[in-house]
């Protein structure tokens, strides 16, 4: 079976609906969920649309995007003008290669807690590998990064960017200068934590994802690495880092559609 076939069989889709609409939903109305806290609480007289997670039957579908298109407005109750937009709610993770031999020491994309040990790269089953040298990725026959962030200098009021990943390591010897602590959130209901973006680095999992926020937040915005001649490892280090912990591993379109438009609290 596919992936896209798992994920249609799941049933589970985005929908964007007229405001006002949610009230006139047929029987698979039970089982939706507003996909914003504030939805359809306190805007009785907004004409801002409403976003909706719900289950539909699936038994008529290919993949996840036939059973979004397949008589949605039919299903829901509503007229075909009612329905703005409609997606599958698919999951967003990192998988092997089906070519890669099953080991008990394969990770996923996390990084160290510092930077002063260097992990050779793996160019096994065709991956592509750069340079042996720290901070490859900012030259100018890649990214061109660090002659571009030469070129711009940041100052208050910086520029704010949203980090939207699994979380961040606060002690890691690269973490960006400028993290906005009091705008983080954490959108991983299991951690009881919403506004703490910390990546508590789990590694439950053969392919746990853990620290892959740690990693990508330091090639960002990071800082510089004491171990290797205080090189600068961002591409932004002077910009201000919204971290968003949005998944502790894997993720959905709901979680990053709900994470992208929720308000930090402050």
């Amino acid at each position: 079976m596919s992936r896209d076939s798992i994920n249609a069989a799941t049933g589970d889709i985005l929908v964007k609906l007229r405001r006002g609409s949610v009230s006139r939903l047929g029987a698979a109305g039970s089982k939706a969920e507003a996909l914003f806290e504030n939805s359809g609480k306190g805007f009785r007289f907004s004409s801002e649309p409403e976003w909706l997670a719900l289950r539909l039957d699936a038994d008529r579908a290919d993949s996840p995007w036939d059973l979004a298109h397949a008589r949605v407005a039919f299903q829901l109750g509503v007229s075909e003008s009612e329905v703005l937009h409609v997606e599958p709610d698919l999951i967003h993770d990192i998988y092997l290669d089906p070519s890669h031999p099953p080991t008990t020491d394969v990770q996923g994309l996390p990084a160290a807690n510092s930077c002063n040990v260097a992990t050779d790269q793996d160019a096994s089953n065709g991956k592509g590998v750069g340079p042996n040298s720290f901070a490859w990725h900012l030259e100018d026959t890649f990214s061109e990064l660090r002659k571009a962030r030469d070129l711009v200098s940041f100052s208050d009021p910086r520029t704010r960017i949203a980090h939207l990943d699994t979380g961040y390591f606060r002690g890691h010897d690269c973490k960006p200068k400028y993290v906005a602590t009091h705008l983080e959130r954490n959108f991983v209901r299991s951690d009881g934590a919403p506004n703490d973006a910390s990546d508590p680095d789990n590694w439950k999992f053969i392919i746990d994802n853990s620290g892959h926020g740690t990693g990508t937040i330091g090639i960002l915005a990071g800082g510089s690495a004491t171990n290797h001649d205080n090189e600068i490892l961002g591409g932004a280090p002077d910009a201000e880092v919204v971290p968003l912990r949005i998944s502790p591993g894997t993720s959905s379109s709901s979680t990053i559609r709900r994470s992208s438009r929720s308000p930090p609290r402050r």
